[in-house]
């Protein structure tokens, strides 16, 4: 199976502000959080994306259904107590490039 491009987030458009704070991954967690992910969500190549306006994850993967159902995971974990799968926007292949 070939690699697939994806980009999970939420932005200012998608999630209040007190769910992007609890998402936002600061400089001294960002390396860490990115390590964590790559392992659990299986990812080839990533980068995480944290601003105060969004939280964005660009990933590729040789499973992206398994790859996604555990990005969310890792989303709704640090959203909680609320779950934010309605927040996270979404996108593979052609879409993720656009």
């Amino acid at each position: 199976m070939a690699k697939k491009l994806m980009v999970f987030g939420v932005s200012h458009r998608t999630a209040k502000v007190a769910v992007r704070e609890r998402l936002a991954a600061g400089q001294d967690r960002v390396a860490e959080d990115l390590r964590a992910l790559m392992q659990s969500a299986e990812l080839s190549e990533a980068v995480l994306l944290s601003t105060c306006n969004r939280v964005e994850l660009v990933a590729t993967s040789d499973d992206p259904e398994k790859a996604s159902q555990r990005v969310i995971g890792y989303f709704n974990q640090r959203g909680a107590p609320e779950r934010v799968d309605d927040s996270v926007y979404r996108y593979t292949g052609q879409d993720a490039a656009r």
